[in-house]
């Protein structure tokens, strides 16, 4: 199981325009809605091509609930914290005119309790064991501390998991030096074929060709 962990899920609205005008009067074409966050849409694609995956994360509110319910649907497993006070989740704008370009509105995170917290972390701590890889991705909502990736993603290297983080500032795992990472932290064990493989230089990187994934398991991710 790839345990994918992250703290600001999203309902996700993209309007589709035949052009769009600043300042002006718009008329969506189209209107799409769905569930959205890294965390989730990491989950989403492992469970879309067939591996087994987790996604721990807060929500709350009657858009916590279409969130929940649209993971559902779309057979991604989930663990939820549900907020305390039910501050409903964040939802994100894209505008896509004709043409582009892109406008990205960008709804914060509402804070978490104490309690939240201590939730939240429980539900981390108890399935980092029995996961083959922990993803800690994007922020973290007001009221997480500053270290709660770095304590993850120590915990994970101490039981020889797998760690890939996708996060900036605050959020970053940097933040503890208890709890470096590099490819040398992860036991051979139970470190995936592809997470062996040495690249030294960017040239490197981009020298070998890609190839398509043809699923979950040997010879896949």
């Amino acid at each position: 199981m790839i345990l994918c962990v992250g703290g600001t899920p999203a309902v996700q609205r993209t309007l589709l325009f035949p052009s769009l005008e600043v300042g002006g009067v718009n008329r969506a074409r189209e209107v799409r809605v769905t569930a959205s966050g890294k965390a989730v849409n990491a989950a989403r694609v492992v469970t879309t091509v067939g591996g087994p995956a987790l996604v721990a994360t807060f929500l709350g509110g009657d858009a916590g609930r279409f969130v929940a319910r649209r993971l559902d649907m779309e057979g991604v497993a989930h663990h939820v914290v549900w907020t305390e006070d039910d501050a409903p989740t964040r939802t994100c704008i894209t505008l896509l005119p004709d043409g582009g370009p892109v406008t990205e509105l960008v709804e914060e995170a509402p804070p978490v309790s104490e309690r939240d917290v201590a939730a939240f972390e429980k539900a981390v701590y108890g399935r980092i064991d029995v996961a083959r890889a922990l993803c800690l991705i994007g922020s973290l909502p007001p009221g997480v501390p500053d270290h709660a990736y770095a304590q993850f993603a120590a915990a994970a290297r101490k039981a020889g998991v797998p760690v890939l983080v996708d996060a900036q500032g605050r959020c970053s795992a940097r933040h503890s030096p208890r709890a470096p990472l590099s490819s040398s932290s992860t036991s051979r064990r139970r470190r995936p074929r592809w997470a062996s493989t040495p690249v030294t230089t960017r040239r490197r990187v981009h020298s070998r060709p890609l190839r398509p994934c043809s699923g979950w398991g040997p010879g896949g991710l």
